[in-house]
């Protein structure tokens, strides 16, 4: 694999593009400290993903080593209430009845860190435990790909869709719609299929400025120069958007991300998982390599990089270099003060913890400062996410010129030795809510420390 040591972009000079204040509204300032673009004036600092860790990491659902057929694999992971669904595709390649090879389950996740299969008794099947499938397969051999890629949209107050793969009675497989009142009782709409332009890999969000749909998509370029002939050759993979306002009708295929003269040359983007995190959307990619020990076979060496957008169509790529170690098909959630990640792995559903807001970090491994945007003050209070457990973090308070306010120096409000997501910001007893309706900057000036955000709440 490649290494995980972090890619490391410093900034000594000011940020070229305008800045345009952050005004308090109906939600709570929360700022990301995640790229470049997050902050102004920022001197002798960097910005580094934060991989997935072994050791942060229990397994749910464990594989059975005597059945090597047999694997599971998130979908999605739905918050509701104090527990979280865990869906996963239930795959068994071994079994006699077409429609029990491949399934769709549900598992619950429960404080504290309990994994239990519910017995819905939905369905029938050839395999003893909990009746916990949620979603069978079409009877009816596909012509291509396999009954697959379960992506989820809405909510428990409006019902949810999904768009999966699956073969209809007749015509081509493709992507097909399910709906549901709850998220456990789901109506097919079986006899239609809405594409079947072959790649079935993508994922599905909502845009949340427009309100329509947008897949991202795996399509397959010409590629006659192929470095490693594998199982497509003359063939790249490359990620595509499609949007729909409907999930029924869709537009073409427009390629968005292509690799480019700084990927490896052998570099094919597999699957592209996007998903909303704040003020932006996160893609998780997947870069597959061709094997050259493996002529005309699908490799499996892959690797697996964050990307952020402002608006899920342009997309920055600032951690080509970092492996963030897993990848998955699930939207990554909140659950027991952690963000977490369920995902596939042969050992079986792999829970990863990270720290909340954890996937990225700005700080110095020596001495550096920056600010943050502009921002309207609101009337919650403040809290920091950083980890100074071998250094310090101090933080002042700038009016919109970049002067000191008086009484919110950064001598006043000064963290040594401390690690943790909700460090309250004091000035000798004053909170920044003193401030509310003004418009300042933050200064945080950083020795051996990591700054991840900043909320109110």
């Amino acid at each position: 694999m490649a290494t995980r040591t972090a890619q490391i972009v410093v900034l000594t000079v000011l940020l070229s593009f305008p800045i345009q204040p952050l005004l308090a509204g109906a939600e709570p300032l929360h700022l990301l400290f995640w790229q470049g673009e997050d902050v102004c004036e920022a001197r002798n600092v960097d910005f580094r993903v934060h991989p997935v860790s072994a050791e942060e990491s229990r397994i749910l659902l464990p594989a059975d080593p005597a059945r090597s057929s047999l694997w599971f694999s998130p979908t999605d992971a739905v918050p509701i209430g104090e527990e979280v669904r865990v869906y996963y595709q239930r795959v068994e390649k071994s079994q006699e009845s077409y429609v029990d090879q491949r399934t769709w389950c549900l598992g619950l996740l429960r404080p504290p860190g309990q994994f239990v299969l519910p017995d819905l008794g939905l369905f029938p099947q050839s395999w003893e435990g909990p009746h916990n499938v949620v979603l069978q397969r079409s009877p009816h051999p596909p012509t291509w790909g396999g009954f697959n890629v379960f992506q989820m949209v809405g909510d428990a107050t409006r019902g949810y869709r999904e768009l999966y793969w699956d073969q209809p009675s007749e015509g081509e497989a493709g992507a097909t719609i399910a709906s549901s009142t709850d998220g456990i009782h789901w109506k097919k709409d079986e006899d239609r299929t809405v594409f079947t332009e072959h790649n079935d890999a993508y994922s599905l969000v909502e845009n949340r400025t427009t309100g329509d749909y947008l897949l991202y998509q795996t399509r397959l370029q010409d590629w006659p120069e192929k470095p490693f002939v594998d199982n497509l050759p003359g063939k790249r993979r490359v990620i595509s958007l499609r949007r729909s306002r409907d999930l029924v009708t869709w537009s073409p295929q427009e390629d968005i991300l292509v690799p480019d003269g700084r990927d490896a040359p052998s570099t094919e983007f597999y699957l592209f998982k996007v998903f909303h995190h704040i003020d932006r959307y996160v893609g998780l990619l997947m870069k597959y390599y061709g094997d050259p020990e493996k002529p005309g076979k699908h490799s499996a060496i892959m690797r697996y990089e964050l990307a952020f957008s402002p608006d899920g169509l342009s997309w920055r790529r600032p951690y080509r270099s970092t492996d963030f170690g897993t990848w998955t098909y699930a939207t990554p959630f909140d659950h027991e003060g952690r963000l977490c990640l369920v995902c596939y792995q042969k050992e079986g559903i792999t829970l990863y913890r990270m720290r909340q807001d954890g996937f990225a970090s700005c700080g110095s491994d020596s001495e550096g400062s920056f600010w943050t945007k502009p921002f309207e003050v609101g009337g919650s209070e403040t809290f920091l996410n950083a980890d100074c457990r071998d250094g310090e973090v101090s933080v002042a308070v700038l009016d919109e010129k970049g002067l000191v306010l008086e009484g919110f120096e950064g001598s006043l409000c000064r963290f040594v030795s401390q690690d943790g997501n909700r460090i309250p910001l004091r000035w000798n007893g004053r909170s920044l809510s003193d401030l509310e309706g003004r418009t300042v900057h933050l200064e945080l000036a950083v020795r051996n420390a990591r700054v991840y955000s900043m909320t109110e709440e």
